[in-house]
């Protein structure tokens, strides 16, 4: 039996700080607010890895601008996704993700899991070129719960990892559930219970590469 790879979409399979600033740019225009320095603020904040502001950069933005009413937030949400639509290249895919995508394709069961609406997650993985990679896609996956539904209909025995940048949606279910894990957050300092941490997919390259390697072997 194949193990499987549970993804994490934004953050995970690609990083970039660009989307934030955009994001935060249509909350300023939509909710008729002056600029005064928010947009340099929120940029700061995405790029400060000491102190702690959120689990990730949308978190971080959406605890920032908590007063703004939510149809904006939502309305803001959905224009920034458009624009990363039309522009891919706002964003990285880093190379070990991608060479931890073709060693893993052929000997696991990759499963992407994304809280995203569907919009906004089949056509951006088109994009950037990572549709051939998955057998299966959950968008509005709901998560945490998302995650602990996947692994639930999953053979008990099969060895899983879930590899993601928020520890509530893509760990804490997995580990619940006995999983492995692979948590990657440039926000947290420790990686609390997860298999494997790292601040970049770079520092824990090696060790998923490995687990794959031994998981499909047993």
């Amino acid at each position: 039996m194949k193990p499987c790879l549970i993804w994490d979409f934004d953050g995970t399979l690609y990083r970039g700080d660009r989307p934030f600033s955009i994001y935060a740019s249509y909350i300023l225009e939509f909710s008729g607010m002056e600029s005064d320095g928010h947009i340099e603020e929120v940029q700061r904040r995405v790029g400060d890895n000491e102190q702690y502001y959120g689990n990730d950069g949308y978190e971080i933005v959406a605890k920032y601008f908590s007063n703004v009413e939510p149809e904006i937030m939502q309305k803001s949400y959905e224009r920034m996704r458009e624009d990363l639509l039309h522009h891919p290249e706002y964003v990285e895919i880093p190379e070990k993700i991608g060479e931890i995508l073709e060693f893993g394709k052929e000997r696991c069961l990759m499963i992407l899991a994304s809280n995203s609406p569907e919009p906004y997650v089949t056509p951006f993985l088109k994009k950037l070129g990572l549709i051939s990679y998955f057998h299966q896609i959950f968008s509005s996956a709901r998560k945490p719960e998302g995650i602990r539904r996947i692994i639930g209909n999953l053979p008990e025995k099969q060895k899983v990892m879930s590899i993601g940048d928020h520890y509530v949606n893509d760990i804490m279910p997995a580990i619940e559930m006995k999983k492995d894990t692979a948590f990657i957050s440039k926000y947290v300092k420790s990686g609390m219970d997860a298999t494997f941490y790292g601040k970049k997919i770079e520092d824990i390259y090696g060790e998923i590469v490995k687990w794959i390697e031994k998981s499909s072997d047993s």
